[in-house]
């Protein structure tokens, strides 16, 4: 009481032999530390109910072991789409991921969503990294179509998404992730604009700082009314999973046009905290005839 006099209790009602609701309370509250005392005690009236006791207090602890494992296991998911690059110019992105400083990159995974089958990346290439690696092939549907597989995909608290011809600044995991203590709804970092290869301008959020709910205008003003471009694409930002699941966000597959933008601010209007690094995560190229060049 006296270091946490007003704590943020939530009371939840379930029971824990059955998994998926152990699952819901890990996806929707991602704790960092679990002390499992739910259990029968009275032993006498146990002895008596033998299965009773093996289902809550074994399974029922196997289970929720289980959940913490697979809930604990990724912090951070990466969806690369991908779409007929040819691998001079998506290598960058992934040795960018190797070479990422101050980050366990067991903790990461990247799922590479191939969008159609012409040009894709070798499986061969991916085994080399050290990271977590998954490609997942489709038809040809479009790079929202791809960005929502690879949130089906997801398994980490949280989310960012990447195109393949663009790169990850070096620091650029743990800039981010340093701002997931508090558990904000969304980090945004800066990114660098290229023409072809030539540095063209860097964007960046005024400040490095977590803002809690009653300080999201402060957050709005500091980002989206100055700095707009902040916005512009769904890069060069973290989205908590959660978040994503329980308002069912996806992109809109029936545009061709700023569905990426409409995605950011339909997640945005959602949000109860957010964060802000003030520095760039991102290093976003313009190329003709490729997946950045119209954008």
């Amino acid at each position: 009481e006296e270091n946490f006099p007003k704590p943020d209790l939530v009371i939840i009602d379930g029971g824990k032999g059955q998994l998926s609701s152990v699952k819901e309370v890990f996806d929707e509250f991602s704790p960092k530390l679990v002390f499992h005392a739910a259990a029968h005690k009275h032993v006498p009236l146990m002895e008596d109910s033998p299965n009773e006791a093996v289902k809550n207090n074994a399974l029922g602890t196997l289970k929720t072991a289980r959940a913490a494992g697979d809930f604990g296991v990724k912090k951070l998911t990466v969806v690369v789409t991908h779409y007929k690059e040819p691998m001079t110019v998506y290598k960058p992105l992934f040795e960018t991921i190797q070479m990422q400083t101050a980050v366990d990159l067991t903790e990461v995974e990247v799922i590479v969503v191939q969008d159609g089958n012409d040009g894709g990346v070798p499986l061969s290439f991916l085994e080399q990294f050290t990271y977590e690696t998954r490609l997942i092939l489709m038809s040809k549907g479009g790079v929202s179509k791809a960005r929502n597989k690879g949130l089906d995909e997801a398994k980490g608290e949280y989310v960012m998404f990447v195109d393949a011809d663009d790169a990850l600044s070096p620091d650029a995991l743990s800039l981010l992730s340093a701002l997931t203590v508090e558990k904000p709804d969304i980090v945004i970092g800066g990114f660098n604009i290229y023409q072809g290869e030539i540095p063209y301008r860097t964007v960046i959020p005024y400040d490095s700082e977590f803002y809690p709910s009653a300080g999201l205008s402060e957050f709005f003003d500091a980002t989206m009314h100055r700095l707009g471009e902040l916005f512009r694409g769904p890069w060069a930002k973290l989205y908590r999973s959660s978040v994503i699941k329980k308002h069912s966000l996806r992109f809109n597959e029936n545009l061709s046009y700023a569905e990426d933008k409409l995605f950011v601010y339909q997640f945005m209007n959602k949000i109860s905290s957010a964060a802000a690094v003030d520095a760039p995560v991102y290093e976003y190229f313009r190329r003709p005839g490729t997946l950045s060049g119209g954008k």
